[in-house]
């Protein structure tokens, strides 16, 4: 169990080494599925003490326990040998990747309705922030454009009050887009104007748009907040003196773990903030995994599912209500839009175009193939329950297996990768679609 509290800048009245981490620190392992369940409560209570650091935050989850034991069963093979030991091995195999991959699907899917709800509560999230015990100041004044700041949240820390995120106008997530990307540039971009315009056109206004999104948000690996350093960005750092630091370790060792996210952190939906040790200046930074728009935009920190979240909100902003999520099963996220020509208030024709924020990329799905990987599973997901002002509401899947489009590989090839029979897919697919358009008519009934 480690000490929330010391975790600022630097360690407060602790030198900033890592003997003076593991001298405050206490390890345990647990070998089995009953070692798990007679532990894991005393253990996520310590994580949402904040006395915990772990590598890998599924562990506390059932599904991250029964994958856990799906390797110690390894163990519980007596008696077997030859082809009967074998079939074992591939059935327990193939079972852990059927409910790996069913867990896997419906956590996204509540990803999904995740950022719904953090479209609709731009509106709503006064209430939540009595509910967090923090205070509300409403400020009176008013921007060069007249507009009205509407509130700010102060954190009641006991120590220094620590102002939170909020959006410039009365416009939220679009206004800040025209505040930030140009007024002008914003019009141009809009649904109802874009889709007026020949495919080419919007083809090349989407990768100004990328250019600059990428420009403004960039890739967070380990940059140190307090000097600037980073373990990825630069493999041979320089001490405060100029020297070169000395290290065995790989350029991922300043990652120390996960902890529990501060009041103000989960203010932003973080579920998880990972902590960076700095091998130049020693000094400890916080990244917060922030799941919504108005802190993303705000901390300008993130990675693909941070940038993919954001780009699939601006979309929305901008009148798109034919875009969607995607997710790559190979750790990867980026979104979709539906591009076509408008006649009236419908879209007639078009097709699915690829944007990935983090690379600019834009209508390139064999990107990825490109870079090497073997694609296994790709699924779009798409919330039919759109605002008023979108444009060209169309009817789509709200999950769709879209693997196919981004590798050129074969079907059979991609089946024979996910170990998993196609039947069993369609199924899971089926029952997290209905799942999900439960979740999404639940939160958008007021809408």
């Amino acid at each position: 169990a480690l000490e929330r509290q010391h975790f600022g800048a630097r360690f407060r009245g602790l030198e900033p080494s890592i003997e003076g981490i593991l001298c405050r620190t206490a390890t345990q392992e647990l070998i089995n599925e009953t070692d798990w369940e007679s532990n894991i409560e005393s253990m996520r209570n310590y994580w949402k003490l904040g006395r915990l650091i772990c590598e890998q935050t599924s562990l506390l989850t059932s599904r991250g326990r029964r994958l856990s034991a799906g390797r110690s069963a390894k163990d519980d093979e007596g008696g077997l040998d030859g082809a009967a030991l074998e079939a074992k091995r591939e059935d327990d195999e193939c079972r852990m990747r059927a409910e790996q991959f069913s867990d896997t699907l419906h956590s996204y899917a509540e990803r999904l309705v995740g950022i719904v709800e953090d479209e609709l509560s731009d509106v709503h999230f006064l209430g939540s922030a009595y509910n967090m015990g923090l205070e509300i100041r409403l400020p009176n004044r008013t921007d060069d454009r007249g507009i009205r700041h509407k509130f700010s949240f102060i954190e009641k820390t006991g120590r220094k009050n620590k102002p939170l995120y909020q959006w410039s106008s009365k416009k939220g997530l679009l206004g800040w887009i025209e505040d930030n990307y140009g007024f002008q540039q914003t019009q141009l971009l809009k649904a109802d104007a874009l889709l007026m315009t020949s495919e080419k056109n919007q083809l090349e206004q989407l990768q100004l748009f990328l250019d600059w999104f990428r420009s403004v948000f960039p890739y967070y690996h380990d940059k140190c907040e307090s000097c600037g350093a980073s373990c990825k960005e630069d493999p041979n750092p320089k001490d405060s003196t100029g020297a070169d630091i000395e290290s065995e370790e790989d350029d991922d060792f300043s990652f120390l773990g996960y902890v529990y996210p501060t009041p103000s952190e989960r203010m932003g939906n973080a579920s998880r903030t990972e902590i960076f040790r700095c091998r130049r200046c020693s000094s400890f930074t916080r990244f917060p995994r922030y799941n919504k728009a108005l802190w993303v935009a705000s901390h300008k920190r993130g990675r693909c599912g941070e940038y993919s979240m954001l780009l699939y909100r601006m979309l929305r902003a901008l009148g798109y209500a034919n875009s969607r999520w995607v997710v790559d099963w190979a750790d990867h996220v980026w979104a979709d839009v539906w591009l076509g020509d408008q006649v009236g208030e419908r879209i007639e024709g078009g097709r699915w175009v690829h944007l990935d924020p983090c690379e600019a990329s834009v209508d390139n799905p064999l990107l990825y193939q490109g870079w090497g990987k073997n694609q296994t599973c790709i699924l779009g997901f798409y919330d039919p329950y759109v605002k008023d002002e979108a444009v060209g509401a169309t009817g789509f899947p709200l999950i769709e297996d879209i693997t196919s489009q981004y590798t050129s590989d074969e079907l059979s090839t991609i089946e024979e990768r996910r170990g998993i029979s196609k039947e069993f897919i369609q199924d899971s697919i089926h029952n997290c679609t209905m799942r999900m358009d439960e979740l999404l008519s639940n939160v958008t009934r007021n809408r």
